[in-house]
């Protein structure tokens, strides 16, 4: 029962979100339109309280030696997740998929950590 409540209390924020987009308010684009789109609904309480992992974050202490992508390597593909996250793309989720052991979370830490560093610098 308490999910179909939380189904329906997402629904009704996602409706509120498409008559947002429609009304040019909130861009779906973007990193900053998604979590401005947060904000407007409302959800940033909603999204505290999800259960999380103590070490899920790349940054953690546990992470700390785990490498980025190599310098040069994965060009395409991080320009390609770049170009995404900076709304160049109008998908929502960019799936990255592959057989165990293709560098998914390498690359995940390497574009983790761009975004990081350029928000800490102010960038």
């Amino acid at each position: 029962m308490t999910s179909t409540t939380s189904n329906v209390a997402f629904g009704n924020a996602y409706s509120s979100l498409q008559t947002n987009t429609i009304n040019g308010s909130v861009h779906m684009g973007t990193l900053r339109g998604r979590l401005r789109a947060v904000k407007l609904l409302g959800l940033e309480n909603t999204l505290s309280c999800l259960p999380h992992a103590k070490d899920a974050p790349f940054n953690t202490y546990a992470k700390q030696h785990d490498p980025p992508c190599l310098a040069n390597t994965r060009i395409d593909l991080l320009d390609e997740i770049h170009g995404w996250a900076q709304g160049k793309d109008e998908r929502c989720i960019f799936w990255l998929r592959g057989l165990a052991g293709t560098s998914k979370s390498t690359i995940a830490r390497t574009v983790a950590r761009r975004y990081h560093d350029n928000s800490a610098s102010g960038g």
